[in-house]
């Protein structure tokens, strides 16, 4: 029954192991970073879909359009109480997904592609 807003945190990994929900209602949102943070961490999240985000949690969690207050408060009362076998298991894939090995092999695709492009001239 209590809300805090902490405004900017220095130690983010802290903050949220104390936290019981992540919610991010954003309006736009290239990627989403702290929710695959939060996620890995085993935290329950309540997010919108502006952006990137629906690529990282359209498996896991549910979302609601941007703006649609009512929708995301009903998210977050579910997530409040979701099981901790589900939550442990998303971490799990966030953790397999999207570890430091992985993205690094995924940017060096993508970079591989962009060189070869610049150097046939396209």
């Amino acid at each position: 029954n209590l809300v805090t807003f902490l405004g900017w945190v220095d130690e983010i990994h802290s903050a949220m192991l104390e936290s019981d929900l992540l919610v991010q209602a954003s309006l736009d949102e290239a990627f989403g970073l702290s929710i695959l943070e939060a996620s890995a961490l085993g935290i329950p999240v309540a997010t919108t879909t502006p952006g990137g985000v629906v690529e990282i949690i359209s498996e896991f969690h549910p979302f609601v359009a941007p703006g649609d207050s009512l929708a995301l408060a009903e998210i977050m009362a579910k997530k409040a109480f979701e099981p901790s076998e589900k939550l442990e298991y998303i971490s799990g894939k966030m953790l397999e997904r999207f570890s430091i090995s992985k993205m690094a092999i995924k940017y060096n695709v993508v970079y591989e592609k962009l060189n070869s492009r610049l150097k046939a001239g396209d």
